[in-house]
């Protein structure tokens, strides 16, 4: 049994087309400079997703440890847990999910298999294979950020067809890739039928209450970044409802996030946000707006500040100072911002008042 016993700890095996649509890292070296890079470039967008914050040496050296632990010719199969991240960093667990989660955010790292704890088969056979885990770690693709600037291939001319045919390909350089395999009807693109017009085009008409709050809601710093995969004109419809209720951008930050903490799950990068948004609508009452009582408190509170700042017989705490000269009673009295208690003032320090009403000023 102990000839039979393994080097290294039992690892969970991925489906054939776990790593489909995944890239691959040219290099290790590469990869740890297009990290800075990128972190440099857009980690004030990438900050908004997450709930804390991560320094550019803390993510470095998370990102190093996965990136020994990850195969040397692609950067896929990267498995090692959190803890044992930590461990060697002598850093809080927490520290390094929030690494993970903004390498995931800049566009460094997949999540191709989430960690979970093994079944009692799974316990049982990794057991008799030497290995005492209770758990497997999650698998991490480590990969270059993909190109997100589209290419203008307006001022490209498509060269005429059946002027010329192309030099048959033959012997050991023979391609045979789909791109120079394709057939194209020669019709040209003028003469072309117009397609329908998408949902999103900017010609449909739209109710002008949901594009106002969409363009408000997508101008919104806290908003997702997800959110920006359609414009003003694709959220219009979603949004007339909650528009002519009243709502602002605020509101629907603060409806996810009321969703998000009740247990409900947000993806990250959901396959159709429209849909997203419009089921939790759905389920909301749209007279009752979420952020409606932070509004109005905050709102209550700049009419205070405006009015101790300009109230000549307060503090800028609102408490009542007293008039020059004044030699009476200490009190501590909250300063309303107008005249009639001012001359309640001056008529106590004159003496002029009844002591009943002295107590009550």
């Amino acid at each position: 049994m102990a000839a039979l016993a393994p080097t290294r700890p039992v690892a969970l095996e991925l489906e054939p087309d776990a790593y489909q649509g995944v890239p691959c890292w040219y290099r290790r070296d590469t990869w740890l400079a297009d990290l800075e890079r990128v972190y440099t470039r857009h980690y004030s967008q990438a900050r908004r997703n997450l709930t804390a914050g991560v320094s550019l040496k803390t993510l470095l050296r998370v990102a190093t440890v996965m990136a020994d632990a990850a195969d040397h010719a692609t950067g896929r199969n990267s498995r090692v847990d959190n803890t044992t991240i930590a461990a060697k960093l002598q850093c809080a667990t927490k520290t390094v999910t929030r690494a993970r989660n903004l390498l995931r955010e800049l566009g460094l790292a997949t999540e191709i298999l989430r960690g979970r704890q093994r079944t009692r088969t799974e316990r049982m056979a990794s057991w008799r294979c030497g290995d005492h885990a209770r758990g497997w770690a999650s698998v991490w693709a480590l990969h270059h950020p993909k190109p997100t600037i589209p290419v203008d291939n307006s001022h490209v001319k498509s060269a005429p067809h059946n002027k010329m045919s192309t030099h048959p390909r033959r012997g050991h350089s023979e391609i045979t890739s789909y791109v120079e395999r394709k057939i194209t009807t020669g019709k040209p693109v003028e003469k072309r039928a117009p397609t329908a017009p998408s949902p999103t085009e900017p010609g449909r008409p739209v109710d002008p209450d949901g594009l106002w709050l969409a363009r408000t809601w997508l101008s919104d710093p806290s908003t997702p970044r997800w959110a920006h995969r359609h414009t003003p004109h694709g959220w219009a419809r979603v949004l007339t409802k909650p528009a002519r209720h009243g709502w602002s951008g605020r509101d629907l930050n603060q409806a996810l996030r009321d969703w998000q903490s009740l247990g409900h799950y947000l993806p990250h990068k959901p396959h159709r946000p429209i849909g997203l948004i419009g089921r939790i609508l759905t389920t909301l009452d749209l007279n009752d707006r979420p952020a409606a009582a932070d509004i109005a408190r905050e709102t209550e509170a700049a009419e205070q500040r405006r009015q101790r700042a300009h109230c000549p017989h307060c503090d800028e705490h609102g408490w009542r100072t007293p008039p020059q000269n004044y030699t009476g009673p200490e009190l501590a009295v909250r300063c309303n911002h107008t005249e009639e208690q001012h001359e309640v003032w001056m008529k106590l320090q004159r003496s002029e008042l009844p002591p009943q009403q002295k107590r009550g000023a």
